[in-house]
């Protein structure tokens, strides 16, 4: 049972990933394996690193309470998700300008999913591995608290690790399939909302376990 609550634990935290491939696959921006590698590499760090201080926190307190906790944090996360996907969502808006003399790490963060075709900022066509670096900031902060939260419960740290990376990877290239074959937009508008109720089912679930 605890590797259905890992795998969807790792797809809930990237579905964004679908939503920005879809993104950039809509504006015909090319994403090179080697990017796309990248940006799940920097998911699986920072999910790695969550992993590690919410297993540090649960050594300290008891099992059932680390356990409560962390369903409750997940349930937090994805009520956050739901609700901040339903305020922006990250369908492409071909008029939004967009800032050509270095943008902010915090402005490229906010704009990534607004308008995911911003991540290429040079406008090259293509995601060069500098931008996946910063592509892969943004899409890896969904994982810090689904990382922390399960280290928190006990699960698997190398688990959820691994399928942070494998899910960031496909579901990012199957995004920009989707957007460049089908063109369609409605996975990029609801990712937020799908995301956030899976994560909240799944922390209810842990909370009553």
């Amino acid at each position: 049972m605890q590797w259905i609550t890992l795998l969807v634990l790792a797809l809930a935290s990237n579905l964004d990933n679908l939503g920005i491939g879809v993104g950039l696959g809509l504006k015909r921006v090319r994403l090179p394996w080697t990017s796309n590698a990248l940006i799940a590499g920097v998911a699986a760090l920072a999910t790695a690193v969550a992993a590690c201080g919410g297993r540090t926190v649960a050594l300290i307190l008891p099992q059932r309470m680390a356990n409560l906790l962390g369903g409750m944090l997940i349930v937090v996360i994805g009520a956050w998700v739901a609700w901040s996907g339903g305020q922006n969502p990250s369908s492409d808006t071909p008029n939004r300008p967009t800032d050509q003399d270095g943008r902010r790490t915090s402005t490229f963060l906010r704009d990534v999913f607004r308008t995911p075709s911003s991540a290429d900022t040079d406008k090259s066509g293509a995601i060069s591995w500098k931008e996946a670096l910063l592509l892969g900031i943004a899409l890896g902060l969904n994982c810090l608290a689904g990382g922390f939260a399960a280290g928190l419960t006990g699960f698997s740290a190398a688990g959820i690790v691994i399928l942070t990376a494998v899910f960031s990877y496909v579901l990012t290239d199957l995004g920009v399939r989707l957007g460049r074959y089908a063109g369609q937009q409605w996975f990029g508008r609801y990712s937020h909302l799908i995301s956030g109720f899976l994560l909240v089912a799944l922390g209810l679930y842990e909370c009553l376990a």
